[in-house]
């Protein structure tokens, strides 16, 4: 959380407030599929343009937002890379690209299954993606990379969420399909709620997160030791 800078302060709340709206879809749509209540069918967070649905589109244009206030701000291009990254997520999950095309890219490989045409074509999309992020990310300034980095592992969290579940939802039956989807649709509103906070305390706190151990170490975000260090640990005499 240190990384974040949503341990307090406007950030945390914010990040409270998003979970909490979170929380109370997913029990929405569980008593909507379960017990029938409420009866509103936009519950269902699989549903075009239901509540689930319109939430990540609004957090996904806010990110996208304080993405462009902090390149601008703050002289971090890396962020505005990150921000059209966040825009083709946006343009993918509303114009529904990966359930229109995918089915058709299976078919071009012999593959007659809807949910692994759909797989295909989000990795195609993430590799496009990730190839211009990386050249990005290690073209940055060492506080781009940190911000950047901590940006990385929160992707990979909503990628995996988003896609493995998805996939797998395509291979069940209610009522577990019913918890998966929950499981995949809410944790998803939930990592896009910490993805807001986080690059709102970025944007507007002073944030800087600091990203050390293997993360930086492979990100190329570890900080560089220090001279001061390194002089007090050598020998004396």
């Amino acid at each position: 959380m240190r990384e974040l800078g949503v341990r307090s302060g406007p950030a945390a709340g914010l990040l409270a407030m998003l979970l909490v709206v979170v929380l109370g879809l997913v029990a929405g749509f569980l008593g909507y599929r379960f017990v029938g209540r409420p009866v509103d069918p936009a519950f269902a967070l699989a549903r075009e343009w239901g509540f689930g649905e319109v939430l990540f589109a609004v957090m996904t244009v806010w990110t996208v937002g304080l993405l462009v206030v902090i390149a601008a701000r703050s002289r971090m291009p890396v962020a505005g890379v990150w921000a059209g990254a966040f825009a083709v997520l946006l343009a993918d999950d509303r114009l529904t690209l990966h359930e229109r095309y995918g089915p058709r890219l299976a078919r071009r490989f012999g593959v007659d299954d809807a949910s692994t045409g759909e797989l295909v074509w989000l990795l195609v999309v993430a590799l496009v993606v990730g190839a211009v992020m990386l050249v990005a990310h290690f073209r940055a300034s060492p506080e781009g990379r940190a911000f950047s980095a901590v940006l990385v592992l929160l992707t990979v969290a909503l990628f995996g969420i988003g896609v493995v579940l998805d996939w797998l939802h395509g291979f069940l039956e209610n009522p577990l399909a019913i918890v998966v989807t929950a499981l995949e649709d809410g944790g998803e509103l939930a990592v896009m709620s910490v993805v807001v906070a986080y690059v709102f305390a970025v944007a507007f706190t002073g944030h800087r997160p600091v990203v050390d151990g293997l993360l930086g170490r492979l990100t190329g975000a570890s900080p560089p030791a220090r001279a001061g260090r390194e002089a007090s640990a050598a020998p004396v005499g």
